[in-house]
């Protein structure tokens, strides 16, 4: 296993790209408990480091991460400099974790000039976790056997899949946009979650939305069990075999 951190980073890095940030310095957190204030520096950076084989990404930063379905072997972050020496970065026994400690407070700023922004090859990928208001995209098609999403704190997570079984957990206003296909489909959305799911067609599902989630427009060819709580909505498509309980407010309906 191998962890490490960016702030000694040019003695390892492939590449790294300075630019100058035009409107100045802004001050943010960025360390444990929110303590220690960090000012930004004002230079983009970019970093690339090599990683051993994995397959499940873990994301506790609040961080664009772009997954390419391919072996690339590499992890490439991008960012203002101070936040991007901060990232501890864990590769080791199948796993790949990517973490800000402590998170970021921004002060009322905006941190809109360099977003943190990480790109990593899937490779093997069988499951992602994500928290800390991360977002991850698939640049491309997820084609594997089976994929599992773990997404909370306002994470998001937008995903092209082609899989046999698929499972979805999201809570804390977590959001979860799929597209493809998936013989199983479990999906389990809480605390104002929403998963909008119109471009997702399955064989079987079983689905539960509560505590005023959502899940939008699952298309379900033969059977689906689901189960609605707490002023939360189960919305599907197709003429499956349905079995379902809605209370508290809540409903599920087909036709959508």
């Amino acid at each position: 296993m191998k962890t490490f951190t960016f702030k000694n980073f040019k003695n390892l890095a492939i590449a790294s790209l300075f630019v100058a940030f035009l409107s100045g310095c802004m001050t943010v957190t960025v360390g444990p408990g929110g303590g220690g204030g960090v000012t930004l520096t004002g230079e983009h950076q970019e970093l690339v480091t090599t990683v051993q084989p994995w397959q499940d990404l873990v994301i506790m930063a609040p961080a664009v991460v772009h997954l390419y379905p391919q072996e690339l072997g590499t992890v490439t972050v991008s960012g203002d400099a101070a936040v991007v020496e901060r990232l501890v970065v864990t590769d080791g026994g199948g796993t790949l974790s990517i973490e800000l400690p402590g998170g970021i407070t921004f002060g009322g700023h905006a941190f809109t000039a360099y977003p943190l922004v990480v790109t990593v090859g899937t490779g093997n990928l069988q499951s992602v976790t994500a928290a800390a208001a991360a977002t991850v995209y698939t640049q491309g098609i997820l084609n594997v056997d089976s994929l599992v999403l773990d997404f909370a704190a306002a994470s998001s997570g937008y995903f092209e899949v082609a899989v046999s079984n698929l499972e979805v957990t999201a809570a804390a206003a977590a959001t979860i946009d799929i597209t493809g296909s998936a013989d199983s489909f479990t999906g389990d959305f809480s605390a104002a979650s929403l998963g909008r799911l119109a471009g997702l067609t399955v064989q079987d599902a079983v689905v539960t939305a509560a505590a005023a989630s959502t899940i939008q427009g699952i298309y379900v060819e033969n059977t689906l069990n689901a189960s609605a709580a707490a002023a939360s909505t189960v919305q599907f498509r197709g003429n499956p075999v349905v079995t379902y309980t809605a209370v508290g407010a809540s409903s599920v309906t087909g036709g959508w």
